[in-house]
């Protein structure tokens, strides 16, 4: 499913001219050469942290290896410029773009032979501030001169910061004033690119093609955009002279208007935070209707049709009809209905186990764990009953709760060498909050779990674990594609929350499902082209043995970028990417490699499709 939603991170924009590219570097010829000409030169660091990115059919979770990179650059010139090079064994690079001086240039380190993105090159203005108050960092800036880097590296997000300050003589951070800068306001319509796309690269899918066959955007879908104007404020909070930008990406202008013509913050969030004075209120067309949309962080939010309808069911206190609570909505699969309480500042859940003639046993298993095979790599289990003990498990005593016990335990899985880590505690007390009357006996033999399994097909409104309801609804909410006209909230969870008044995440401004993003734009000196990009997280649960349970953090990003091909023809790319926040842990890492969720999938499978949502789509937008 196309979605403009918030967007950014690890990728780079590839800017094609609807004529030919010029291109330099390994596998190009130069075009050009001369005094205008920009080479861009670095030494990227040897040293990175494992991380897990995606794009369609390609899921890494293996480090990266400097020899197996190259440089892949662009600049806006007309036509575009395209620049590559490969990175040396000790990381220097050089990378040429013909005839480039003087324009916006945007460069991502990529694998060379899957041309998997890495690493996005991206300028930090320590000076500036985004939307949030964050300090402000694009994927573009203009260059006046050649330029060399200095010493990079790839932080676990994806990103190759670069100070601005450090290459500030080869860099040209002026606005285009107010009559030069591109206008993107009003109502636009998705079409294919009309030449031959580049490697990687997708065009807008025809209307009508089913979300999980499109990563993209669709023919004939609308984009409704608001720009938005200003200038920058100093630190005393005085208004400048220098021209600020920005865009606000809608739905519609119905939804605008159906969610009270307010922006999403207030001007004093923009003064405070962002460091600039918008120009409010802006006046847009709806339909015939001249409306206008001004500062405000207060949407008018209404209950979607089909959600929201539900009454509890019996013995069940609590909620079933929030707004993101799908009404009729069942679980998915069979669910564990335990509790979920922090200990020691780490999150573990507790299920109560029964066994006839034995007393009650409350099962306690710390978030985390996982398994690994010879080579380190992480391992999906999907069946445990499958794995075969291959020796004596090894007590581990470092970090571990009171009453907890972590163990070490070597198996083979299909004649395969594999280790497995989990913290585990058997209590004899439970007050819904904390355990007590730790049990050194953690055989769990012959117990079975009372009333804590919720059947696959369950009504979500039945379950009377608070917490398992919240998950049951919360798993429907992410599989519904909400539509129709009205102003819907935008909701995210926390999976690892221990409390229901925890479930609903609150983060940073409230947004309406129809505003898919608020942002700056930089812009190139003469206007005619630009980029915004944004960022978002989502959390999601992987089971693991005896109940345990792993909360695994994916980030999706993505970079827009535009070029004015017409007053009513505009050049997008836009490149999507989602990375696994904790790649570090084992369970998250098996999860995003666990390619058997490509033929059938299951309850597990929930992070390796979040991570295949990513890719490169290339497009017009038309008046």
């Amino acid at each position: 499913m196309f979605t403009w939603k918030k967007v950014v991170q690890a990728a780079t924009v590839l800017l094609m001219g609807a004529a030919m590219v010029r291109c330099s570097g390994a596998g190009g010829t130069d075009a050009a050469s001369g005094a205008s000409d920009l080479t861009i030169a670095g030494t990227l660091g040897a040293s990175f942290v494992s991380s897990v990115s995606s794009k369609p059919s390609d899921v890494r979770v293996n480090a990266i290896t400097l020899s197996d990179l190259e440089i892949y650059a662009i600049a806006f010139t007309t036509p575009p410029a395209i620049g590559q090079a490969s990175v040396n064994a000790n990381g220097s690079f050089t990378v040429s773009l013909p005839g480039a001086k003087g324009s916006q240039v945007m460069a991502v380190f990529r694998n060379k032979t899957s041309l998997v993105s890495v690493g996005t090159v991206k300028f930090q203005d320590n000076s500036k501030k985004d939307m949030d108050g964050n300090t402000q960092k694009s994927e573009s800036i203009t260059l006046s001169d050649s330029v060399n880097l200095g010493a990079i590296a790839i932080n676990e997000e994806g990103e190759v910061v670069v100070d601005v300050a450090d290459i500030a003589t080869a860099v040209d951070t002026t606005p285009p004033p107010v009559s030069a800068a591109l206008d993107l306001s009003g109502n636009w319509t998705i079409s294919a690119f009309e030449g031959t796309l580049p490697t990687g690269y997708m065009s807008a899918c025809p209307l009508g093609t089913p979300d999980n066959e499109c990563h993209g955007p669709k023919v004939n879908e609308n984009v409704f955009l608001i720009g938005l104007k200003g200038v920058e404020v100093d630190a005393q909070g005085n208004e400048t002279t220098t021209p600020v930008y920005g865009l606000s990406f809608w739905k519609d202008s119905a939804t605008v208007n159906a969610c009270g013509n307010v922006i999403g913050f207030t001007d004093n969030d923009s003064r405070t935070n962002a460091k600039i004075a918008l120009t409010m209120p802006v006046n847009y067309m709806d339909g015939s209707t001249q409306r206008s949309v001004g500062f405000g962080d207060t949407f008018t939010f209404t209950t979607p049709t089909g959600f929201g309808g539900d009454s509890c069911g019996a013995g069940v206190t609590g909620s079933c009809n929030l707004a993101w609570m799908k009404t009729a909505a069942k679980a998915k699969h069979d669910m564990w209905s335990c509790d979920r309480i922090s200990v020691d500042g780490k999150t573990a859940s507790v299920c109560k186990m029964v066994k006839a003639s034995s007393p009650d046993v409350y099962s306690a298993h710390i978030e985390g764990g996982g398994c690994v095979d010879a080579n380190n790599k992480p391992v999906m289990i999907s069946n445990w009953g499958s794995l075969t003990s291959a020796g004596s498990c090894t007590e581990n005593t470092t970090g571990v709760p009171a009453g907890f016990k972590s163990w070490t335990c070597p198996y083979t899985l299909n004649s395969a060498a594999i280790t497995c880590t989990n913290t585990h505690g058997n209590f004899s007390g439970f007050d819904g909050t904390a355990l007590s009357g730790a049990l050194s006996n953690q055989d769990m033999n012959g117990y079975n779990p009372e009333g804590n399994v919720v059947a696959n097909t369950t009504n979500c409104k039945d379950i009377v674990n608070n917490m398992t309801r919240y998950r049951c609804y919360a798993e429907s909410y992410w599989d519904t594609k909400v539509e129709g006209a009205g102003c819907y909230k935008r909701y995210h969870f926390n999976w690892g929350a221990t409390n229901i008044a925890n479930f609903v995440v609150a983060e940073g401004r409230n947004k309406p499902d129809g505003n898919h993003m608020t942002e700056r734009v930089t812009y190139s000196p003469d206007g005619s082209s630009g980029v915004v990009s944004g960022k978002e997280i989502e959390r999601v649960s992987v089971k693991g043995a005896e109940n345990s349970e792993t909360i695994c953090e994916t980030e999706r990003s993505q970079i827009l970028s535009f070029k004015k091909v017409s007053d009513a023809k505009v050049l997008v790319d836009m490149k999507t990417k989602t990375r696994l926040v904790n790649s570090s842990n084992a369970t998250c890492a098996a999860a995003a490699a666990n390619t058997a969720c490509e033929s059938g999938g299951g309850e597990n499978c929930e992070v390796y499709y979040r991570l295949k949502d990513g890719g490169n789509a290339l497009f017009y937008i038309n008046k």
